[in-house]
C-alpha cells in the first residue's frame, strides 16, 4: 500500500521529477513538492524559516513522512526529525529502501543489507553522542548508552560477517569469469545512469524478455547471455547508476559491478531525449562510477539511446568531446540497432 510523502527538493525539474521517480518506486506518493533552494544546509539540512513552512504544510495536508531530495547527516536528520515531530528519510535512505524492495538473488539480498547497515553505523554512533549529552530521544534503545553501545559492536560485527559473505559470491564470480575467458568469449557489459534504457537494449540484442518497468533500478543481480547466432560474445545488463549515490553503496555493490571491469567492452547507455544540462549530469555521474571501480576508458563505446525522441540538433550541441566511440540508436523503435551489432561484431572479432 503507497504511503503519502512530502518531498523537499531544490528547483531542478530534471532533479525533482527524478526524485519523484525515486520515490513512486519505494512505494510512495509524492503528496506535496516542497520547493528550497538548497538541501543539506543548516542543523536541519534546510533553512529554519522553510522548516517551519514546512511543519504547517505537514498538518494542513495529513502527511505524515518527509523526504530530503539530498544527503543529511545523523544530526541534522535528528533535529529535523524531533522540530517536524514527523518520520523524515533523505536521499540515501530513499535508495536503500529501492533496493531492498528489489533485491531478489541471495547474492543481492546480501549486498542491500551491508549498505544498510554502513548507512545505520553512523547514525548509531551520533545518538550514542547525543546520549552522553543527554540530548538522546526518550525511549531510544531503551535502557540507555549501554544498550547503544551494543548495538554499535552488533552493527560492525554484522558487517564484518556480510563481507565475507560477499566477498566469497564475489570470488566465485571471478572465478566464473576467468573460467568464461578462458573459452575467448568475448564479454559486452551494458552500463549507465538508471532509466537509460539498457534493459530494453539488452532485450533487444538477445531476444529475452527481462522486464522493462521505466523505473529506477528495476536491475540489481547481472544478467549474462549469449548473443543469439554468436556462440563467442556474450552480453550482460547490471545495475543503473545515479547521481548522489554513497560511496559505501558502490562499495557493497561491488561484486556485481565487477562484471563491468571484467567486460571486453563496456556500453555506456545514454538518454538523450533530456536537456543539455540534465545529459551532462548524467554522463558525469556514469563516469564518476566508472573511476570508482576501475573501467578503463579506452573500451567504452558510448550509445546515446532514445534518439527518437531527442531534438536531432541539440543532441550534436551536447555532444561530450572525450574522444570515445559513439553510435546513436533507440531501442525501443529498433533505429541502429543493426548498426550497434555491426559495431559489437567488429569489436569482437578485432580485439
Amino acid at each position: 500500500m503507497s504511503q503519502d510523502i512530502a518531498l523537499v527538493t531544490d528547483g531542478n525539474e530534471f532533479i525533482r521529477d527524478e526524485a519523484k521517480e525515486l520515490a513512486i518506486s519505494a512505494g510512495y506518493v509524492p503528496k506535496l513538492i516542497f520547493q528550497v533552494k538548497r538541501t543539506g544546509l543548516g542543523r536541519m539540512g534546510i533553512s529554519e524559516g522553510k522548516a517551519i513552512e514546512l511543519k504547517a504544510e505537514l498538518a494542513a495536508q495529513n502527511i505524515g513522512k518527509v523526504l530530503i531530495n539530498g544527503m543529511l547527516n545523523a544530526g541534522q536528520m535528528f533535529n529535523l526529525t524531533s522540530f517536524l515531530e514527523t518520520e523524515a528519510i533523505d536521499r540515501q535512505k530513499l535508495i536503500l529502501e529501492i533496493f531492498a524492495k528489489r533485491a531478489i538473488t541471495p547474492e543481492a539480498k546480501l549486498q542491500v543489507r551491508l549498505a544498510e547497515l554502513k548507512y545505520q553505523l553512523p547514525r548509531v554512533k551520533e545518538n550514542v553522542r547525543l546520549s552522553k549529552k543527554g540530548e538522546q530521544p526518550a525511549g531510544m534503545f531503551g535502557s540507555g548508552r549501554y544498550d547503544i553501545d551494543k548495538y554499535v559492536m552488533s552493527i560492525k560485527e554484522q558487517i564484518n560477517s556480510l563481507n565475507k559473505k560477499i566477498k566469497a559470491v564475489s570470488d566465485r564470480r571471478s572465478f566464473q569469469m576467468k573460467e568464461r575467458l578462458k573459452v575467448k568469449g568475448f564479454v559486452i557489459s551494458l552500463a549507465g545512469y538508471t532509466g537509460s534504457g539498457k534493459t530494453t537494449i539488452f532485450n533487444r540484442l538477445t531476444a529475452e524478455t527481462k522486464p522493462v518497468t521505466g523505473r529506477p533500478f528495476t536491475t540489481l543481480s547481472p544478467t549474462i547471455r549469449r548473443l543469439p547466432g554468436k556462440e563467442d560474445i556474450f552480453i550482460s545488463d547490471t545495475v543503473g547508476f545515479i547521481e548522489g549515490i554513497p560511496h559505501y553503496l558502490v562499495e557493497a555493490f561491488k561484486s556485481t559491478l565487477a562484471e563491468i571491469t571484467y567486460a571486453d567492452l563496456v556500453l555506456l547507455v545514454t538518454d538523450v531525449s533530456v536537456d543539455q544540462r540534465e545529459f551532462i549530469r548524467r554522463y558525469n555521474a556514469s563516469m564518476k562510477t566508472f573511476t570508482e571501480i576501475g573501467v578503463s576508458m579506452d573500451k567504452v563505446l558510448v550509445v546515446e539511446n532514445k534518439y527518437d525522441i531527442s531534438n536531432p540538433s541539440l543532441s550534436e550541441e551536447r555532444m561530450i568531446r572525450d574522444g570515445m566511440a559513439r553510435v546513436k540508436i533507440s531501442a525501443k523503435t529498433g533505429y541502429n540497432m543493426n548498426v550497434l551489432m555491426n559495431m559489437l561484431e567488429g569489436f569482437a572479432h578485432n580485439r
